[in-house]
């Protein structure tokens, strides 16, 4: 009789939030940024895929943080080098939350930027707990500068 996978609740959650986020940021950017910003200057356009790219990072890294802790409740062999970080020279920007009224960033896009940044600061706030109850290595400092206001 094989043991049932162990399941983590706070894990699952994150997966099944990522997941929802990347469906709904790919609608977004493939079928309704598009013709958004298709009358705007280049410049802006720019700026707002931009975003689009930062929402997408995070996910990614997210659905990266969700494997790597998979693997671990698996049983699988895992280095501490394996864990997926963060560069805090890069947190601030990468992080950071961002006043783009002024760019006319679409509200789809800002709810993504939102939601995608409240997800990935909740995940770093699991692997924090997850090292100090572990007792493992010191946990990331995630601060940064802030490079962005």
């Amino acid at each position: 009789m094989t043991a049932a996978p162990v399941r983590f609740p706070f894990v699952e959650a994150v997966h099944e939030e990522t997941l929802t986020l990347l469906i709904k940021a790919l609608v977004y950017c493939e079928f309704k940024l598009p013709p958004e910003i298709a009358p705007l200057e280049p410049i802006d356009r720019l700026r707002i895929v931009g975003h689009a790219y930062r929402v997408t990072s995070r996910l990614a890294w997210a659905t990266a943080w969700v494997a790597f802790h998979r693997a671990v409740l698996a049983g699988e062999t895992i280095t501490e080098d394996q864990r997926p970080t963060i560069e805090a020279r890069w947190a601030g920007v990468w992080i950071g939350s961002h006043n783009l009224a002024d760019l006319n960033v679409p509200g789809e896009l800002q709810s993504l930027l939102d939601r995608s940044r409240g997800l990935v600061l909740r995940v770093l706030r699991i692997d924090s707990a997850c090292h100090l109850r572990h007792g493992t290595a010191d946990p990331p400092d995630h601060s940064g500068p802030r490079l962005w206001h």
